[in-house]
């Protein structure tokens, strides 16, 4: 941050159960520094792992993302659809920020919507895009 003068409000880091499974103190210590320099942290994958929600008590997190998994199928899958009406409801009382990941369907990105979850990824808006595709990406979609 310091070299290139970018605020530390400006960067999110996304963790990943698996980063942290094996050993919580030194993340902790990692994770809590990066939160004093005003640095969003994002669990990735959640529900992936075998202890999602000790993360949530564990590690001070801002931003919750809805594995791709459970975003797939969940229109076809009530089971599923309960799922992640379970982990937004707890995100929201948490006061966690949303994104779900995987929407492919104008049916997904609508339920998640009438849920009030805000960022939504997925190849119903874009594939991952390489870097200097992604500013072109933007330009366009600025321009609209």
């Amino acid at each position: 941050l310091e070299t290139s003068g970018l605020a530390g409000s400006s960067l999110e880091i996304e963790i990943t159960e698996n980063l942290i499974m094996q050993d919580t103190h030194e993340p902790l210590e990692i994770l809590n520094e990066l939160l004093d320099r005003d640095i969003t942290l994002s669990l990735d994958d959640f529900g992936t792992g075998y202890s999602s929600l000790s993360y949530l008590k564990q590690f001070p997190l801002q931003v919750l993302k809805i594995d791709r998994s459970f975003i797939s199928d969940m229109m076809e899958n009530q089971y599923n659809m309960s799922l992640v009406d379970a982990i937004i409801a707890m995100a929201q009382i948490l006061d966690l920020k949303l994104v779900a990941e995987g929407v492919e369907t104008v049916e997904q990105f609508e339920f998640l919507k009438s849920r009030k979850v805000e960022v939504v990824q997925g190849y119903l808006f874009s594939p991952a895009l390489p870097a200097e595709k992604f500013r072109e990406y933007i330009d366009m979609v600025q321009s609209r």
